[in-house]
């Protein structure tokens, strides 16, 4: 909007065009028009390239068609009378554009308009801030006055939609992982109905399907995949458990053959060791028989 209103501005040569306004224009028509494309223009509030220029061409208007003087020349001789043929304006200097060529009346009715907007711009802020204090007081108020009950029906009835979903979501996902969570077999099982081999895209591992598996999973990739995936997995686990198993047997036929060794080892000291007279031999020895015959070891008795 602004850049229209300046690009016609600064296009214009004429006066009257420039403030929007017919030669029989009178003056109070003339500064109504002025003042509102100064408050469009003025470099306070407007920050557009040019807008300075055409705020200048704007006054200069102004200022000539409400100077009788200065309209008359203008009128029978245009600009040129004004600049004297040596290129002066009316504003002095050199295009220059001073506050004092300006009516006192049109500068102060300028700055009450600007004034006027900014004020009006803050009585709305804070007539928005004061009603939104207002909502919160009344919503605090509310639920002070609410008992135990209330207030617990009240945060029921705002969460019961997430609640819902939530429902929805969990028994839907469940209804899909019942119907999906067997969809194949790593073993082929006629009982079950899974007859059919198939085989994983990547890794080629083998599994077994049943006949409505085609028409469940064939249309869609993405469950293809999912269902291949969990092959893959269910594969994985099995060959871990059945290391696992390896290893166990393996662990216990080492447990078994270091207790067998143990057992061949003790058996092989006892046979090499030396025969022991038990140490109550000497009790039971004859009276006639002298005492240190009856500590004799076998070898003195066959002697």
């Amino acid at each position: 909007m602004a850049e229209s209103v300046i690009a016609a501005v600064m296009s214009q040569k004429c006066y009257y065009s420039r403030l929007g306004v017919g030669r029989d224009a009178a003056e109070e028509e003339i500064r109504k028009a002025y003042k509102k494309l100064a408050i469009k223009l003025h470099p306070d509030r407007c920050k557009l390239p040019k807008a300075e220029d055409a705020f200048k061409r704007v006054a200069q208007a102004h200022e000539t068609l409400t100077d009788p003087q200065k309209k008359r020349i203008y009128d029978q001789v245009g600009e040129e009378g004004l600049n004297g043929g040596g290129g002066a304006n009316p504003f002095g200097g050199r295009g220059g554009m001073h506050a004092q060529h300006m009516h006192a009346e049109d500068i102060f009715d300028i700055f009450d308009i600007l004034r006027g907007q900014f004020h009006s711009q803050q009585h709305y802020a804070r007539q928005q801030q004061a009603r939104q204090q207002q909502y919160q007081q009344q919503q605090q108020q509310q639920r002070r006055r609410q008992t135990p009950n209330q207030q617990f029906v009240l945060n029921l009835v705002n969460i019961f939609p997430i609640l819902c979903v939530l429902i929805v979501y969990v028994l839907s996902g469940f209804g899909i992982e019942r119907n999906q969570s067997m969809p194949f077999s790593l073993d082929r099982n006629s009982e079950s109905g899974f007859v059919h081999e198939r085989r994983t895209k990547h890794g080629k591992v083998p599994y077994y399907v049943r006949t409505s598996f085609a028409r469940e999973y064939g249309g869609s990739s993405m469950m293809l995949r999912d269902v291949e995936r969990k092959v893959t997995s269910a594969y994985q686990g099995h060959l871990h458990k059945k290391c696992q198993a390896e290893r166990q047997q393996r662990e216990m036929r080492i447990e078994k053959s270091k207790a067998y060794s143990n057992r061949e080892e003790m058996l092989a000291k006892v046979a090499t060791a030396p025969s022991l007279v038990h140490p109550t031999a000497g009790l039971f020895a004859s009276p006639s028989q002298p005492a240190h015959a009856a500590h004799t070891g076998p070898e003195n008795a066959d002697a």
